[in-house]
């Protein structure tokens, strides 16, 4: 079997929209606890590596993220945050090994997960047709920052972040950027602060649809060894301009650098909701560049899970 991500992408910004319409009164005031952990598997884990940015620097809550079993080994925590967009088996053995109050993220309200958890922060969406997490993923950051937005009093949350997806998935992805990562044998995908989730999670969409040598990093740690050689099988898609003019200046001008007005993209870093605006993009990019995925075998076996 194989799928194009492009028809459940395009859903996204409706996604969106429904996110706006949660109310968080049944969740906890994450204020009362001492230490938060969280935790997810695959993409899920990244939406767990946003959260812990989000509550570290916008409610100044100590938060740490681990991915999928190895949050066992992180003693001490009182809250643990397990995202899961199924709500399956792993997800919820994971969080019974944690003996401490689960608050669950998922899509899925009959889970064993949601079945489980203290509290459930249930997404207003549908999982995805295909078998790739796209959508479901930016939805849960989305929800995430509306549920930090609730507890700080801050407008954390942009309203207008459904209408600019839309009118960014309308435009497409440019053809010259699609053929150059076809062309290179390494992807090297660039973000600061909350653009380095989004980095993460193109990695590896990246890999999952193509089976490419991809990878993420922030703008400072490509110089701690990645950067040298040879640069002429590398593309750099900075998702920021720091990553872009750092890479141009150290490499001679020898680099290939894709910018974020190449895609379209003028994102500020710091901005929590950044990875929900840029990813919608990256998806369509990576599907362009790399799909369809053949999900036969992934299929097979994630029925057995």
């Amino acid at each position: 079997m194989s799928e194009h991500m492009r028809d459940d992408v395009e859903r996204t910004p409706d996604d969106l929209r429904a996110v706006l319409t949660l109310g968080f009164e049944d969740l906890p005031r994450l204020s009362s606890y001492q230490f938060i952990l969280t935790t997810g598997s695959g993409s899920s884990h990244h939406v767990a590596h946003y959260a812990s940015l989000l509550f570290t620097h916008e409610l100044n809550i100590a938060t740490v993220s681990h991915p999928g079993r190895l949050a066992a080994w992180a003693d001490g925590a009182d809250l643990a945050i397990v995202v899961s967009m199924s709500g399956g088996k792993d997800s919820h053995s994971i969080a019974r090994a944690l003996g401490c109050e689960i608050l669950a993220v998922t899509c899925e309200e009959n889970s064993p997960l949601a079945d489980l958890a203290d509290y459930l922060l249930l997404l207003p969406v549908e999982r995805e047709e295909g078998f790739l997490n796209t959508r479901t993923i930016v939805s849960a950051m989305f929800a995430l920052c509306a549920y930090a937005s609730e507890l700080s009093g801050e407008d954390l949350v942009d309203p207008d972040v459904p209408d600019r997806v839309e009118r960014r998935l309308e435009r497409g992805v440019p053809e010259d950027v699609i053929l150059e990562m076809r062309d290179r044998e390494k992807v090297f995908f660039i973000g600061d602060k909350y653009l380095y989730v989004a980095a993460e999670q193109a990695a590896l969409k990246s890999i999952e649809v193509g089976d490419v040598n991809a990878f993420a990093t922030t703008s400072d740690e490509l110089f701690h060894g990645r950067f040298f050689g040879d640069h002429s099988e590398r593309l750099y898609l900075c998702l920021n301009e720091k990553g872009a003019d750092l890479i141009e200046e150290r490499s001679g001008g020898e680099a290939t650098v894709v910018r974020p007005e190449d895609l379209g993209l003028d994102v500020d870093p710091e901005d929590p909701n950044a990875p929900v605006e840029t990813l919608p993009v990256l998806y369509l990019l990576v599907d362009e560049a790399y799909g369809p995925v053949d999900t036969t075998e992934a299929r097979s076996w994630w029925n057995h899970v």
